[in-house]
C-alpha cells in the first residue's frame, strides 16, 4: 500500500465520520424541535383534543422547512468548533432565518389563526436546547475518562 493509498483511506474514513456526525446532529435536532412542540402544545389548554390534531400538518411541513434550512445554511457543520461563538452564531443565524421564513409564510398565505406561542415558542425552545446541546456535543473536554462538562472530575 503506498503512501497516496493510505493518505486515500485515511480521507474516506473522515469523511464518512464527518457524515454520521451530522446525521446524529440531523437526528438530534429533529428529536429537539419535536420535544420543544410537544412542550409547547402541552402548556397550551386541550392539548390532546384540539392543539394537536390542528398543529400535527403543520408541524411536519414546519420540521420539513427547519431540516432544508439547516442543511442549506450549514448549521451542521461543527467539525471544527473550537469555541461557543462557532456553536452559537451558526444556530442563531440559521434559526432567526427559520423563523423569518416561518412568519413571511404566516402571513403570506392568511394562515394568522395559529398560535404564536406554538410556532415562536417552539423555534425560541428548540433554540436553547440546540446550543446547551450541541455545546456539550462538539467542544472538546479536556477529560479523556469525563466527556460532561459540569462533572467535579473535569
Amino acid at each position: 500500500m503506498t503512501k497516496d493509498d493510505l493518505l486515500s483511506l485515511l480521507q474516506r474514513i473522515r469523511q464518512s465520520e464527518t457524515m454520521k456526525r451530522k446525521l446524529l446532529f440531523i437526528f438530534i435536532d429533529l428529536i429537539l424541535v419535536f420535544v420543544s412542540f410537544m412542550l409547547m402544545a402541552w402548556i397550551k389548554p386541550a392539548t390532546v383534543r384540539v392543539v394537536l390534531p390542528t398543529y400535527w400538518v403543520p408541524f411536519v411541513f414546519f420540521s420539513l422547512i427547519w431540516l432544508f434550512i439547516s442543511v442549506f445554511i450549514g448549521k451542521y457543520n461543527l467539525d471544527e468548533a473550537k469555541s461557543g461563538r462557532d456553536v452559537y452564531v451558526p444556530i442563531t443565524i440559521t434559526n432567526f432565518t427559520i423563523l423569518a421564513i416561518i412568519t413571511i409564510m404566516v402571513y403570506a398565505f392568511k394562515y394568522v389563526f395559529y398560535s404564536r406561542l406554538m410556532v415562536f415558542g417552539t423555534i425560541g425552545v428548540a433554540s436553547i436546547l440546540e446550543a446547551v446541546s450541541y455545546t456539550h456535543l462538539t467542544l472538546p473536554t479536556k477529560c479523556r475518562k469525563c466527556r460532561s462538562r459540569w462533572s467535579p472530575y473535569h
